[in-house]
């Protein structure tokens, strides 16, 4: 212990200081720097998420049919876990399942200085239901609340950009694309017309939200759908394909009233796309009918095929292994245009189970190849293995969307 000279004691500065030396403190180490807490905005938040949550719909709110956006502040610990979480605003029978969620939430740790931080910021659940209704016993239905995470960093359009974009599409000539439909079958596209235009402006505020910008166009789409069953059609799957990349993706328009041996045209307004929209074909490919019935691919697309030449050989002993948990999150507009199909990249797998390159094989519109990307490059895998040793090896992945 160190001892201060007795004539100096009396004195409160020296004194402090003698027994700051006593106790071994420093100013680098001091309790004030250790608990500085820095604030980050949503989107900035929810983009340094290691794992993130999806709340559950809470049955009685669905019941009653609730939605709304749910907003809960969280503080975050130096190594990322979540300490706190409390709901700010939404709908209070929402807050709960928002809040339960939010606590289980990971992130990156935040440094300042070399040094961890606490971390606040907020982060918004949109819960809503996505209009689809799933068979129960007896037959009966109800339909099923989807929620996502509102602020993803992928792509997000203000309103303003929206209008514009809007406003511009209105204003392009409309393009007559071809329709899949080899034979007639139980629902078909009797027509889709394109109008199309390229992102500009908001091409630039979706590259710095994402490293990697896939969409370069923004489309609207009017379609006329022909009701060859007995049924009422309520909502629809549909197939869109493009004729030079092959890249498939899959539309669920719901709020369809189609009558037996009807017609009936809907819109799609605003859809973000990574290649010419002219290059687009599109088929009716499932329906759900008034008494939840189905045809075809509903409420699921297929799985995507394989293509010659595209799956990988390697001469290994064991393929890589996937570790990681994938939870794959919508954008607000893949949500609003009920998009669903999967990204299918082709990874490299290094030795040490980290992903090393990445290709994209398929990809999907509205942003959803963005987190995919996002998503594929934090994996982590059990490496492939080749005479006892770890090596590395390219495997393709399907990440895929379900519904948001």
């Amino acid at each position: 212990m160190t001892v201060c000279p007795s004539n100096r004691i009396h004195q409160g500065p020296a004194f402090v200081l003698c027994l700051s030396l006593a106790l071994g403190l420093s100013p680098a180490r001091s309790p004030a720097f250790q608990q500085k807490i820095i604030r980050k905005s949503a989107g900035v938040l929810v983009g340094s998420a290691t794992k993130r949550i999806e709340p559950q719909y809470p049955a009685k709110a669905r019941q009653q049919g609730i939605s709304g956006r749910v907003v809960v502040q969280v503080t975050i610990d130096e190594g990322g876990a979540v300490t706190a979480a409390e709901s700010i605003s939404g709908p209070e029978m929402l807050r709960e399942a928002a809040v339960r969620a939010a606590r289980r939430w990971r992130f990156s740790p935040t440094y300042l200085s070399g040094v961890p931080v606490m971390v606040t910021g907020e982060i918004i659940f949109n819960f809503q239901f996505d209009g689809d209704r799933v068979a129960g016993p007896g037959g009966s239905s109800q339909p099923l609340g989807r929620t996502v995470s509102a602020n993803s960093p992928m792509l997000l359009l203000s309103d303003r950009q929206r209008r514009r974009l809007n406003r511009r599409l209105d204003s392009a000539a409309p393009v007559e694309v071809m329709s899949g439909d080899e034979q007639p079958s139980s629902i078909e596209v009797a027509r889709a017309t394109i109008r199309s235009s390229t992102l500009y402006q908001e091409s630039e505020s979706i590259a710095r939200s994402s490293p990697y910008p896939r969409s370069k166009y923004a489309m609207k789409v009017d379609i006329l759908l022909i009701n060859r069953t007995d049924q009422r059609v309520v909502s629809a799957g549909l197939e869109f394909a493009d004729a030079l990349t092959g890249d498939v993706f899959y539309v669920y328009p719901n709020g369809l009233s189609i009558g037996r041996g009807k017609r009936c045209g809907f819109q799609i307004p605003l859809m973000l796309v990574q290649s010419e929209p002219s290059h687009l074909s599109v088929r009716a490919v499932g329906a759900l009918f008034g008494d939840s019935s189905i045809w075809g691919a509903f409420p699921f697309p297929p799985p995507l095929k394989s293509v010659p030449g595209q799956q990988p050989h390697n001469a290994v002993d064991s393929t890589p292994e996937l570790l990681s948990t994938i939870h794959p999150n919508y954008t607000d507009e893949a949500r609003r245009n009920h998009v669903r199909g999967a990204v299918r990249l082709s990874l490299e797998v290094g030795p040490d189970g980290t992903v090393k390159d990445l290709q994209i094989l398929n990809s999907l519109p509205d942003g959803l190849t963005d987190e995919a990307i996002r998503i594929a490059q934090r994996l982590s895998f059990r490496p492939a293995t080749k005479g006892g040793g770890p090596v590395a090896c390219q495997i393709n992945l399907d990440i895929e969307f379900k519904g948001g």
